[in-house]
């Protein structure tokens, strides 16, 4: 399985990975697998000129039960591995784990930057955009 993703990547093309593992309908995030971070690390070892970025997605569901659920999708700023961290995970044993551990906690700060709790749509926009004039009522846009 590796090696395809590795291959995939080396072509210049992108996988989606859903690090929790499987899918729920918990509004928070569940323990991540150490696989995106392997897959991440191990990728750039294997082809070390490839420029590989984690781009964490949040998922918000406002009635997960429902089928066809209303949900907001929020894309992060991309994480770029570092290239200690690629040779610390070469090395193998403590420094290896090291290196999926730091990856595993770039990635949840992503994922938790994006995931978004609302109870409805209407309060995620204004969490989203808390400055915008445009999603705040009319009465709080006018000037005195």
């Amino acid at each position: 399985m590796y090696s395809a993703v590795y291959q995939r990547l080396t072509e210049g093309g992108c996988i989606g990975i859903f690090p929790e593992g499987g899918s729920h309908d918990r509004t928070d995030l569940l323990p991540l697998k150490a696989g995106v971070s392997i897959m991440a690390l191990g990728a750039i070892s294997a082809h070390p000129d490839l420029h590989l970025q984690i781009v964490p997605v949040g998922l918000s569901y406002f009635h997960p039960h429902k089928f066809r659920s209303r949900a907001v999708v929020e894309f992060g700023s991309p994480i770029e591995i570092p290239t200690e961290l690629v040779r610390d995970f070469e090395q193998g044993g403590d420094s290896k784990k090291k290196a999926i551990s730091t990856v595993m906690d770039y990635v949840v700060n992503g994922l938790k930057s994006v995931t978004i709790r609302a109870p409805d749509y209407d309060t995620l926009m204004v969490r989203r955009r808390p400055c915008s004039p445009a999603l705040l009522p009319l009465e709080s846009r006018r000037r005195p």
